[in-house]
């Protein structure tokens, strides 16, 4: 972001001077409407599974790195489903640039010598911002989602240049897809590589579709093996440093003194392997662990983060992967391409996270239809129907 629009951004942050604020108008656009059975989450989730289904329909027997392919689809789906017809990453050259700004971002937080410290880095993220000052140039396209029309008129109301907004859309673009991707590839390895648990969900997604006409609105309550396997994999899987500001001088446990004004970092991987909350077996993978009826306190579960600053995509997000995942169980199998069992990499620890951890390696499958859905073509039902 250039000084102008950080400026902007950092005006009256926290409302000490009033209600007003880019950072206040935009926390309630966000979370307002990507809220359940907001007209703007009805429509960009009936959009999103329409693209999903277009790129999905031409699949039938694909030999491919997993990892790449669910990143290259659920890049192109999610984000025509933001952008609209002119999407920014139709081209090539701005999703590569995206990924590899992705996979070097930790080094650009240094904020030193970035072209050099991160060329690839920071190459990429120009890249990707170079498009969407191309998407703006003669002003907001018709074919963007409400929510751009939003983030756009509020960047406006408090001056913010186009190259600003720009700018902000790679943020977004980031909050779309930097987690998503990763949940997806390990619910369908793990799904994929225990035939036990595989039998049992295709079941679970058989009651609510037809098909190829899958009923997406009734997964929560249909299909809990499923959603239990959605929560087991963000526990085990995210790593999000939740940060906090103290609001006065603390001291925990007669040990730890808090300032006013200090940052705590709270790392969500701690409490999701805390045996005291999760059990014995907190440091295994258990699919079932979330069917059962135990209370856990609400920190215990960070995935989203908490309190006021729950990420507010978080029911967007579940409503793209578990289609995505769905379908592929419903209709495809996923070998290795030798034809044996995926197999379950471990976490990539080493790699910095913004929340999801990758696999450590990634595996080379044949994906191909099932017997009997080799025609089938896909189509979605969601709340707004």
């Amino acid at each position: 972001m250039d000084d102008d629009a950080m400026a902007i951004m950092k005006n009256n942050m926290d409302c000490e001077q009033g209600d007003f604020g880019y950072m206040k108008d935009s926390y309630e656009i966000h979370h307002g409407m990507l809220s359940l059975g907001h007209k703007t989450f009805n429509d960009l989730t009936r959009t999103s599974l329409e693209e999903f289904a277009d790129l999905i329909n031409q699949v039938h027997d694909v030999k491919t790195d997993l990892y790449s392919w669910v990143q290259h689809v659920s890049t192109i789906f999610s984000t025509n489903a933001m952008w609209g017809p002119e999407n920014p990453f139709k081209d090539p050259q701005v999703e590569k640039g995206f990924w590899t700004f992705e996979r070097k971002f930790h080094l650009l937080l240094l904020n030193f010598l970035p072209k050099y410290i991160s060329s690839g880095g920071y190459d990429g993220r120009e890249k990707a911002y170079d498009g969407f000052c191309k998407y703006y140039k003669d002003g907001i396209p018709t074919g963007a989602s409400e929510l751009v029309h939003a983030r756009i008129e509020v960047g406006r109301k408090y001056g913010m240049s186009i190259k600003g907004l720009a700018r902000l859309d790679v943020g977004l673009a980031q909050a779309l897809l930097i987690n998503t991707v990763p949940i997806t590839a390990w619910m369908l390895l793990y799904i994929f590589a225990s035939p036990t648990l595989l039998a049992e969900i295709r079941e679970e997604v058989s009651t609510i579709c037809e098909k190829g006409n899958m009923n997406q609105s009734k997964m929560r309550k249909q299909c809990p093996l499923l959603v239990s396997t959605w929560n087991e994999v963000l526990r085990f899987t995210s790593y999000l440093p939740q940060g906090r500001t103290v609001l006065e001088d603390s001291v925990l446990e007669d040990r730890y003194v808090l300032e006013k004004g200090a940052t705590v970092l709270i790392p969500s991987g701690i409490i999701h392997g805390d045996t005291a909350i999760w059990g014995d077996d907190a440091a295994a993978f258990n699919p079932r662990r979330f069917l059962g009826k135990e209370k856990r306190g609400a920190a215990a579960f960070r995935s989203f983060g908490g309190g006021s600053l729950m990420c507010p995509g978080r029911h967007f997000a579940f409503t793209e992967v578990s289609a995505f995942v769905a379908t592929l169980v419903m209709a495809f199998d996923i070998v290795l391409i030798d034809g044996k069992t995926l197999q379950v990499p471990s976490l990539n620890t080493f790699s910095p996270s913004l929340g999801v951890l990758k696999p450590q390696a990634s595996q080379e499958v044949r994906i191909s239809r099932r017997k009997g859905w080799e025609e089938v073509r896909w189509t979605y039902e969601t709340e707004s129907h």
